[in-house]
């Protein structure tokens, strides 16, 4: 069974992320998983060598910070 979940976000505060930025995505996906099921998120962070789930960091316009 394939499932899709696209998470649109705003941000809370005007900021700066860097242009890569896939590590910040994981670890907010690692966040979530530990909040809903502590077990499921340590299962799948200490032992799977392959995740049965794909992260794929924000998009939208690129602006340089001046």
């Amino acid at each position: 069974m394939l499932t899709s979940i696209v998470l649109n976000l705003k941000p809370v505060e005007e900021g700066c992320i860097p242009i890569s930025h896939g590590d910040l995505a994981h670890a907010a996906a690692f966040d979530l998983f530990s909040r809903l099921d502590p077990s499921l998120s340590k299962s799948l962070h200490d032992n799977a060598t392959r995740k049965p789930f794909t992260i794929s960091p924000l998009g939208g316009p690129l602006r340089r910070k001046k």
